[in-house]
């Protein structure tokens, strides 16, 4: 019975060291560039689309060539709104989880979540200030 108890508190810290290595969809993060991938170079390709985005949506440019109608580019700009929204609701929840670990880089974490929304909101969930 003893040994029973003592294998089921190895095996939850075992889970619990998998689950902090681990982002969803079984990503290995003590893979150097995986870890890189994740906290670098998708969310650098997310501001790129970003920008792309609100440039479509306020330059008027992609009207007036044909890419885009105006009725196009006019929802682009409601929906900006709601998506800033969003975004601040999930930087705020970022900083705020961040700050409740004890992490000194919790304003940074919730600046990039509120810029790259989900994927930062899922870097701060899954990885620890000490993992990055």
């Amino acid at each position: 019975m003893a040994k029973n108890k003592v294998s089921k508190s190895r095996s939850k810290s075992q889970a619990a060291q998998v689950i902090d290595t681990k982002v969803p969809f079984g990503l290995d993060l003590t893979n150097p560039l995986i870890k890189k991938s994740v906290t670098v170079y998708i969310p650098a390709m997310i501001c790129v689309l970003i920008l792309m985005y609100i440039d479509a949506a306020y330059s008027g440019d992609w009207s007036r060539i044909g890419i885009i109608s105006k009725s196009q580019e006019e929802f682009l700009r409601q929906f900006a709104i709601i998506s800033v929204v969003i975004h601040g609701g999930l930087g705020i929840g970022a900083a705020s989880i961040s700050k409740r670990r004890g992490e000194k880089t919790y304003l940074s974490r919730g600046l990039k979540t509120f810029i790259v929304g989900i994927v930062g909101f899922s870097e701060v969930l899954y990885i620890t200030e000490d993992q990055l």
